[in-house]
């Protein structure tokens, strides 16, 4: 059998990932984890693995009533499966030690002859560049795919999404929080607080250091959801991975916060720390999507 290539689509937070995954989850020649985010390398990092087994739990409880609702599979493993891949990321767990060869061979488990198998988790933007090398070295073939979105948006973004999750979820409640988030976020960084999730000059340069060109894929969040882009976007994703050309749904955004705009004084605070982050992306990648000009002209 063709040896399996393992993905890793590493994020930004906020940029798609939900989207890549389910379009992975769908193609074919993939079989993607059976949890989406499973966090096993930035748990490992930031010392915090035995907070892991909780997150676990509570999929494994979701599982449970999905099944109890007549659900046989998920995300395509019937469900006995996704039962012991769970069970086996436990036991992985306690070892509390990192086992990037027992990890792939827990990506690889009931998967087939898929071509790819692999996960998606955002917070691996996050690692330090030794940590991606020993992942990519030690998951041999494999591919890491990095999405950015315009910072501004993705920030605001973030913020709605931990406001959505605190309020009741009305467009007052939302703005109101997601602005005290957001000022948190702002304050933080006029301290020097650095959000790796917002740096994108960090992550690009650890991954180009770390992940040989011909295994990295870097991809603009705004031609996933163009009309226009997205075929484009897809034709070169899964030219990077080698596997046929899957049609998508087209624009389909996963997991959209409520619609709620940025009051201008935040946007305008907002761009003034982001704006080193357009300046490396159009340097580095020698262009910036309309939407990212957009931004700059609006709160520049």
């Amino acid at each position: 059998m063709e040896q399996q290539t393992v993905v890793y689509c590493v994020g930004a937070q906020k940029a798609g990932s939900s989207w890549l995954f389910t379009y992975l989850v769908s193609h074919p020649d993939c079989r993607m984890s059976n949890i989406k985010e499973m966090h096993y390398f930035d748990f490992w990092e930031e010392g915090k693995l035995d907070k892991l087994p909780l997150r676990v739990e509570e999929k494994r409880l979701s599982a449970v009533r999905k099944q109890e609702k007549g659900a046989s599979k998920h995300n395509h493993y019937p469900m006995a499966q996704h039962f012991e891949k769970m069970d086996r990321f436990l036991d992985l767990i306690a070892t509390n030690e990192l086992d990037v060869e027992r990890y792939v061979d827990l990506l690889k488990l009931h998967t087939g002859g898929a071509k790819i198998v692999g996960e998606a988790t955002p917070a691996y933007s996050t690692l330090e560049a030794a940590l991606l090398r020993r992942i990519y070295e030690g998951s041999k073939p494999s591919k890491f795919i990095f999405v950015m979105r315009d910072p501004v948006s993705r920030l605001w973004s973030q913020a709605r999404m931990i406001a959505g999750r605190e309020t009741d979820g009305t467009a007052s409640a939302m703005v109101a929080r997601a602005t005290e988030v957001l000022d948190g976020f702002l304050e933080r960084a006029t301290e020097g607080d650095d959000d790796k999730r917002s740096n994108y000059r960090r992550s690009v340069q650890n991954l180009d250091s770390s992940i040989p060109a011909e295994d990295l894929h870097y991809e603009f969040y705004e031609a996933l959801f163009d009309p226009e882009g997205e075929q484009q976007a897809v034709r070169r994703i899964c030219a990077f991975l080698g596997i046929q050309e899957h049609p998508p749904r087209m624009g389909r955004v996963l997991n959209k916060g409520v619609e709620v705009k940025m009051p201008e004084e935040f946007g305008r605070r907002a761009m003034g720390w982001l704006r080193p982050q357009y300046s490396f992306v159009e340097e580095r990648f020698g262009t910036l999507p309309q939407r990212w000009r957009d931004t700059i002209e609006r709160f520049g």
